[in-house]
């Protein structure tokens, strides 16, 4: 007979009380002073990998039948909730938003997630109450007995504005600094190349890029929701309120139940599991019944807008770098002024296709990949043919073989052809080792 998901299929034995705490305090006493020995001693690199690990180790204890206990930092799941199927960077979708203000919250603070992710969560903070008012659960657990929403989405665009400001900011410092007089586009370029051949791997300069990078969190997924405010390096805090709580298991019992996802390093985080049944259930009742309608529906892809956007970008960071307006650059006997573009000027000398261009290279310096530069020129010369006819569809081409580097051989009619025939079924179950929620 078939469970209804929406209920606490996982029975916790011997529910705690308030009275079981006392049982637990020497543990939580002994952990502690073990915790703080490791703070005091935690100086290089070493000694703060060692110090996660007896974290990792002791957070594990006792959850190997939780398989929604997650470590988000392994291999490509680090990318969950903002990359697609493919590893095409993806934000949520402004078209139709399915972000819905969240019950329960800490403050009066409007925190958002996804519609079928709030629906669960609030179901779930109704079984929390249910069981503290019962007595069930330890009433007076600062966490995990009344659930309080303490953070959940975050715009990815306001991030990525922050980050590029500072990032701008601090090259046209560099500029100044090596006395960089700027006078036209072609010279801001050949200042900015040589920096981003070093830096963008490491300090994403596009939108896309960002997504991906680790300076864009989980939350602007809209699938997370965090109950505590505690500080993510307080591995004692987590070990105290959560793992050695009495209501822990329960805690785990119920995400579980509602298709939630915990994550290890941040025990705080709850992470909706888009392929787990309880949450494709909720789903289902906002017609976005499967993970791909999920993912279809739900998000966009991050490049898109931006790129609409990307000449204007450019033409900006470009006027913020130039040479001031009042000096000039002497040259002999020549004085030349900083130039002024306007945006039909600008737009007429640096084209569509000398912008295509540009956005690919510059991808090509954020993103690891095997390609050797033969194949990088030729791959975007073939692109820009295909965008010249679909500039949407040739810069979709493009993202998807950066990020998900198949067997590319050269040629346009290939990527079309491979564009046009990837089996999302046959992906999904390729990529299933990697991304298992997906």
């Amino acid at each position: 007979m078939a469970q209804d998901p929406n209920k606490i299929i996982y029975e916790q034995r011997g529910a705690p009380t308030d009275e079981d705490a006392e049982a637990v305090e020497q543990d939580q006493e002994t952990a502690e002073d073990a915790y703080l020995q490791s703070d005091l001693h935690a100086k290089g690199s070493r000694d703060v990998y060692n110090k996660r690990l007896t974290y990792a180790n002791d957070i594990l204890w006792g959850t190997s039948g939780y398989e929604n206990f997650v470590d988000f930092n392994f291999a490509e799941k680090h990318l969950y909730g903002r990359v697609n199927r493919v590893f095409t960077p993806m934000i949520v979708s402004n078209i139709g938003s399915k972000l819905v203000n969240i019950r329960n919250s800490s403050n009066d603070k409007n925190f958002q997630v996804l519609n079928f992710v709030e629906e669960n969560f609030n179901e779930m903070a109704y079984q929390f109450k249910k069981k503290t008012m019962s007595k069930q659960i330890k009433a007076t657990d600062p966490y995990m007995s009344e659930l309080k929403v303490y953070k959940a989405y975050e715009d990815p665009n306001r991030l990525y504005r922050t980050h590029i400001r500072t990032y701008q900011e601090t090259l046209v410092s560099i500029f100044r600094d090596a006395n960089a007089s700027i006078t036209s586009f072609d010279e801001f370029l050949a200042r900015l190349f040589p920096y981003l051949q070093k830096s963008a791997k490491k300090q994403p300069f596009t939108f896309p890029a960002f997504v991906k990078s680790n300076y864009c969190p989980i939350t602007v997924s809209g699938l997370v929701i965090e109950i505590a405010d505690l500080k993510p390096s307080a591995d004692i805090e987590k070990i105290k309120k959560f793992s050695s709580s009495p209501n822990w298991q329960f805690y785990l019992n119920a995400a579980r139940s509602y298709g939630f996802m915990v994550d290890q390093f941040y025990p705080w985080r709850l992470v909706a599991d888009i392929a787990s049944s309880p949450m494709l259930k909720k789903a289902a009742a906002v017609n976005m019944g499967s993970t791909q309608l999920i993912l279809d529906t739900a998000y966009s892809s991050a490049h898109t807008s931006y790129y609409r956007s990307f000449p204007r970008r450019m033409l900006q960071f470009y006027n913020q770098a130039k040479a001031p307006r009042h000096a000039s650059t002497k040259c002999g006997t020549k004085t030349t002024l900083p130039k002024d573009y306007s945006p039909e000027e600008f737009a007429s000398r640096y084209g569509k296709m000398f912008m295509f261009r540009l956005y690919c290279n510059i991808r090509f310096y954020e993103e690891e990949s095997q390609f050797t530069e033969h194949q990088k020129r030729r791959l975007i010369d073939e692109c820009m043919e295909f965008a010249a006819l679909e500039p949407t569809a040739a810069l979709d081409v493009f993202e998807r073989i950066l990020n998900k580097t198949f067997d590319y051989m050269g040629s346009l009619s290939y990527i079309i052809d491979k564009f046009n025939r990837i089996d999302l079924e046959r992906q999904m179950e390729e990529n299933d080792s990697v991304l298992s929620n997906y």
